[in-house]
């Protein structure tokens, strides 16, 4: 659940974006990432929208105010890099 305790990790990473992706599946990488806190309460109100229709929540206040949201860029795995990217409804 949504909480408004402060969160280490996502400070750290607006303090320094830079991160490691760790694959684990079926393919093992570590990949070279990194990292960008989503404070816009439009965008997150766009995002946390949709998350919560897939987890059939409702009352998003908490979770657009609270929920930690951070976008992950991997260089060369981009939208702009590759046709071959899906994206979620």
């Amino acid at each position: 659940m949504p909480r408004p305790e402060p969160r280490a990790w996502l400070e750290n990473l607006r303090a320094d974006p830079s991160l490691t992706f760790h694959l684990k599946g079926a393919v093992r990488a570590d990949l070279p990432a990194s990292a960008r806190v989503i404070d816009d309460v439009a965008e997150r109100e766009r995002i946390v929208t949709r998350v919560a229709a897939a987890w059939n929540r409702t009352g998003i206040g908490d979770m657009v105010a609270w929920s930690p949201l951070i976008e992950v860029t991997i260089p060369g795995y981009g939208a702009a890099d590759s046709a071959s990217v899906r994206h979620a409804p």
